[in-house]
């Protein structure tokens, strides 16, 4: 969306590089050129322009509002609490993760050769994205739910006794919504344990500090 596209001074000309940065403050990609903000727009597409994309700012702010989460779950004591114990041998275990992905389809080879023939309970949601917070978190309140001995009983099957919360590697950005407030405080909130299964050995992100349990990669 041009600024002022009657204006010959916002007009963008095509042939020359222009300078793509996300703008933190409208929520969107701006556009500059020869120093002068040009353009907003909330996609930005590779394939139709080339241009330098400047996503430092973004990650600054986003560390800086990870680290404030952390010290937060400090002060509170939720880093210090107690960790609830995992079942050595899970009878019920709720997954929570994209469906379709390689990292649910690690997940249950491995748990079927650990445990062959362990209930699974597969709760797919959005792991990137605006999404994904919220749909996390739901994910994590019906798996509580189906941890409830009354509820399990009326499904006739034994309640959940271990929850994981995984998606496979990524970009920072990718791998975010694990760092939000909502889902750290639905992982300590769980009536039951919940591993931490997101991304690879390097990541180490809010859900990994809060959870019972992590796991270095949903392997």
């Amino acid at each position: 969306i041009e600024r002022n596209p009657s204006d010959p001074r916002y007009k963008i000309d095509y042939s020359k590089k222009v300078f793509v940065y996300k703008n933190l403050h409208k929520d969107c990609w701006s556009v500059k050129q020869d120093g002068l903000v040009k353009a907003h727009t909330e996609e930005v597409r590779m394939r139709d322009c080339a241009f330098q994309v400047n996503a430092k700012g973004r990650q600054k702010v986003l560390e800086e509002q990870r680290k404030q989460l952390i010290e937060l779950l400090r002060s509170e004591g939720r880093l210090d609490r107690p960790r609830r114990a995992l079942p050595s041998i899970p009878k019920h275990i709720a997954i929570i993760t994209g469906v379709g992905s390689a990292a649910l389809a690690d997940m249950n080879r491995l748990a079927e050769n650990r445990w062959p023939g362990i209930r699974r309970t597969i709760i797919g949601v959005t792991v990137q994205g605006n999404l994904a917070p919220n749909e996390i978190v739901r994910g994590i309140l019906a798996a509580g739910k189906l941890a409830d001995f009354d509820v399990a009983k009326r499904l006739n099957q034994p309640p959940v006794d271990v929850i994981i919360v995984g998606r496979g590697g990524g970009s920072p950005e990718d791998l975010w919504a694990f760092n939000l407030e909502p889902v750290a405080r639905a992982i300590i909130a769980s009536p039951v344990a919940v591993v931490s299964a997101v991304g690879h050995e390097s990541d180490v992100l809010v859900s990994d500090l809060v959870a019972d349990l992590r796991a270095s990669t949903p392997s």
